[in-house]
């Protein structure tokens, strides 16, 4: 039996060749973006001021917390370098090292402020106003 490539063959490769190369220059959409690998240059977010390490990503878990700082998947008790990971909450994380705790935010241009918006229950110069409106 003589190995002939036919038509149908031919265009077979070829797509598999193509889809190949395709498929190897898609971005992964998971990976956190490229200015949180390099050092601030004042163009992107501040980097933190621990020591260059950067909160990535918290996974939180009924049986298990993590995080991922600077591209490495931590768990309560790992360490990186001189720091170990003791506490992981929502938008931060706590590492102890030689020179005590530190705690890097996921979000550190992020306040968060508890907002009254018209609750009567608030005290304030005129909260005395606002109750006896009601009852007249």
């Amino acid at each position: 039996m003589a190995h002939h490539l036919t038509p149908v063959t031919m265009a077979l490769a070829l797509a598999a060749s193509v889809h190949g190369a395709w498929a190897e220059t898609l971005p992964d959409p998971t990976r956190p973006p490229a200015f949180l690998f390099a050092p601030a240059d004042g163009d992107g977010p501040p980097a933190e001021a621990s020591g260059g390490l950067v909160l990535q990503s918290v996974l939180i878990a009924p049986n298990r917390r993590s995080a991922i700082i600077g591209g490495r998947t931590l768990s309560v008790g790992d360490r990186l370098g001189d720091f170990t990971l003791v506490r992981v909450s929502e938008g931060e994380v706590q590492l102890r090292g030689p020179e005590g705790a530190r705690t890097l935010k996921l979000f550190p241009a992020v306040t968060k402020r508890v907002a009254h918006g018209g609750d009567t229950t608030v005290d304030g110069p005129d909260a005395a106003a606002r109750s006896t409106r009601g009852t007249q």
